[in-house]
């Protein structure tokens, strides 16, 4: 999908000493976590991954942390066949996803809302429920612009522009692709159920009946078990095979794709429509708690307008709306930000490994905190590990190495 452009990676230099921020992506690392603790007047968010979670699953990670699972590339068939129980139109359709994503293994919170733009738009309040009355130019901005698909450019105000500057990640909402195949988790039938793959029940049919379809019990808030007239904290219902919570029920999410209908063509690492037809209105996925069963199906497909007005001056979204988020793993992995130091006499060194003809431009600075970076080197990776050496006395120095893939 060519969604990262740029990746880099910052050493910071003492005397003759080299130390690197972060932490590189190993190939048995399944989770990213990323450390919003410092809060909206943060210059960075620090990023970690593991091989697997604490059990039981700490608050932080519901809080303070933004933590994602790895979802491996595959095929899967997208939308349902038309004896599905609550089908609606979502024609069935095969896709291929290419690379493998971070999938946000919560819904984004209240409190992880807070922490990155210091302020909470949401209705019903509590550090971790869903952020909600969320419009879809408040995640990504109103990006000047074609917007997506056309660029997957953010705004910098927005809480993904704030989010990437400081993580150092091209986070972004999912395509509706992505957001389907994290769902299912491998499942084919109606509900993500990891055990059982169950179909939608009898009820799932049934409109604003509130009936309790038992296929969907465990698995979801909507409206046939949420008595209240609020969304949930995050994580309370069963996850799928995954390791994702409430990718149904709760809050409606948003994805990237302009709505569009589908046809029954095969696709590859589809994006959505372009715009070329003035589309008003983007995907939204999985379904709400005051929602009926069919309308929480892993198939199930809703809409909404991107500034909340549709163009009759009704409104769109509202206090069951928010996101998760999503981090595609371009191919091969960026950069390693690998946890090393080392030093030589009379200057400082940094080394990396490289891919076999690709580019590295390799950039100095005084200063996190000076916008003009100086090219110092441009390297051709040998498919081995490359180093430069900079004379340095007792100066601070940091290193910037990125690719252009």
């Amino acid at each position: 999908m060519n969604k990262l452009s740029l990746r880099s990676l910052l050493i910071f230099v003492v005397a003759s000493s080299v130390s690197v921020f972060a932490e590189r992506p190993g190939t048995n690392d399944t989770y990213m976590v990323i450390d919003l603790s410092a809060g909206a007047s943060a210059t960075d968010y620090p990023v970690s991954y593991l091989t697997g979670l604490p059990d039981p699953i700490p608050d932080t990670y519901k809080t303070t942390h933004l933590v994602f699972r790895r979802i491996p590339k595959g095929i899967f068939m997208m939308g349902a066949p038309t004896n599905e129980a609550g089908y609606w139109g979502e024609t069935q359709h095969e896709v291929t996803l290419t690379e493998d994503f971070y999938a946000g293994v919560f819904e984004v919170t209240q409190k992880q809302w807070v922490l990155v733009m210091g302020n909470n738009p949401s209705a019903h309040t509590g550090d971790r429920r869903p952020v909600e009355d969320i419009e879809y130019r408040m995640i990504r901005g109103d990006t000047l612009g074609a917007g997506w698909p056309e660029s997957d450019a953010v705004d910098a105000g927005s809480f993904l522009g704030v989010l990437r500057s400081r993580a150092g990640l091209k986070l972004d909402l999912p395509t509706e692709a992505q957001w389907e195949y994290a769902c299912r988790a491998g499942t084919t039938l109606g509900y993500n159920d990891q055990t059982k793959n169950n179909g939608a029940g009898s009820d799932c049919i049934k409109y604003n009946s509130g009936g309790v379809d038992a296929n969907l019990e465990p698995l979801a808030w909507y409206a046939g078990n949420s008595i209240s007239d609020h969304h949930h904290e995050v994580g309370l219902k069963q996850a799928n095979a995954w390791g994702l919570y409430d990718m149904t029920g709760n809050v409606f999410e948003w994805c990237l794709d302009w709505w569009q209908y589908y046809t029954s063509d095969a696709v590859v690492d589809p994006v959505g429509a372009d715009n070329s037809e003035q589309r008003y209105i983007r995907i939204l996925r999985g379904g709400a708690h005051f929602y009926d069963a069919f309308q929480c199906r892993s198939a199930a497909r809703y809409w909404s307008q991107p500034h909340n007005e549709m163009p009759d001056g009704a409104t769109a979204g509202g206090g069951y709306v928010g996101f998760r988020l999503s981090y595609t793993v371009p191919n091969p992995d960026p950069i390693g930000r690998i946890a090393y130091s080392a030093s030589q006499a009379g200057g400082a060194g940094v080394s990396w490994d490289t891919t076999l003809d690709q580019s590295y431009t390799v950039e100095t600075n005084a200063s996190l905190l000076h916008p003009n970076w100086g090219i110092y080197e441009t390297v051709t990776g040998t498919g081995g590990r490359a180093s430069v050496f900079a004379p340095v006395d007792q100066a601070t120095l940091f290193y910037k190495v990125s690719s252009d893939r």
